[in-house]
């Protein structure tokens, strides 16, 4: 649930001081048996329990503690659910410091949860928190980087933050960055995470444009075979023979058609004909962009924008 991190003030009198520093091991192991009853009591999925012991410890700066508080109230686990009040508690351990916390604060801003929505606010604590090494932030600040929300785009910068997070094992930041490095060549799908196979099965559902006719327009840009072999792959589609239908959609996007390339990332993006992979999506929109397609940018940030859902979705794990 997070690091453990308190702070008191010293009182500024010569006999309080000493009264203070006589005490101040009892009331740390008193602090620190009440923080560890909270994490049992959550680990126990007695949630109130953990929120009776955490408040006290949040309300006197323990910063984990505030943190953790904060989480029970965005979810409404054990108290009331209250995004605004979990929003007070998340900036106060992350002015304090707190890495894990700032990010968690920045989710809000960018997510407009208990707070007005700020990508200037959210890029501001993402990137404290990336200063300070913490790869979720590096990997969420990268996005925002990519799309330029919240701050000028940066593709230099997006990919050096990805690379950090990447080094830390970050799995999403790892597998987007493989994908955005080989951008230029097929994208061979790898395993799934599991994050990734969790969205394929309850998020994203098969989007009926994936097996949508061919425009006029994209007839005239591929060769009597091309066409030939791209309607076989939207029959394919519609028949549930996706994966054959995949890697044909594929082989034509390796010739450079950019139809193809779109409709691999639609693939890829809805988990149609393979578990659904967001960076294989996002490499196959970008080439597309690159091969003039006209709907591939508002796919790139339409990728970017659910890669952000799922990281916040796993930020309290964090």
């Amino acid at each position: 649930m997070g690091l453990r991190g308190r702070y008191c003030r010293v009182l500024g009198s010569g006999a309080a001081l000493v009264w203070l520093l006589s005490t101040l091991p009892a009331l740390a192991g008193a602090a620190d048996d009440a923080f560890e009853k909270g994490v049992a009591a959550f680990d126990q999925g007695d949630f109130s329990s953990a929120y009776a012991f955490w408040l006290p410890l949040a309300e006197n700066g323990d910063l984990a503690a505030q943190r953790n508080v904060a989480h029970l109230l965005r979810k409404g686990l054990g108290v009331e659910r209250d995004p605004a009040r979990a929003f007070d508690f998340y900036k106060a351990s992350a002015e304090a410091g707190l890495a894990s916390a700032q990010v968690n604060l920045a989710a809000l801003y960018e997510s407009g949860m208990g707070t007005q929505q700020s990508d200037k606010n959210a890029v501001y604590y993402y990137a404290r928190a990336a200063k300070a090494g913490h790869a979720n932030a590096q990997y969420r600040l990268a996005l925002m980087a990519m799309e330029g929300r919240g701050m000028d785009t940066d593709p230099q910068l997006a990919h050096a933050l990805l690379a950090a997070a990447a080094a830390q094992e970050h799995s999403l930041a790892k597998d987007f960055l493989r994908r955005l490095e080989a951008r230029t060549e097929p994208v061979e799908l790898g395993p799934s995470n599991r994050s990734t196979e969790t969205a394929s099965r309850t998020v994203l559902k098969l989007n009926p444009g994936i097996v949508r006719p061919l425009s006029l327009d994209a007839r005239s840009q591929m060769t009597p075979g091309q066409i030939t072999h791209f309607e076989s792959a939207l029959e394919e589609f519609a028949k549930g023979e996706r994966g054959e239908a995949l890697e044909s959609l594929r082989r034509l996007s390796a010739e450079g058609i950019a139809e193809a390339q779109f409709r691999t990332g639609e693939a890829y993006f809805y988990g149609v004909g393979a578990p659904q992979n967001l960076a294989s999506a996002f490499a196959f929109f970008q080439i597309a962009n690159a091969s003039q397609h006209p709907e591939a940018r508002q796919m790139m940030k339409k990728t970017l924008m659910e890669m952000q859902r799922q990281a916040i979705d796993q930020m309290d794990s964090d």
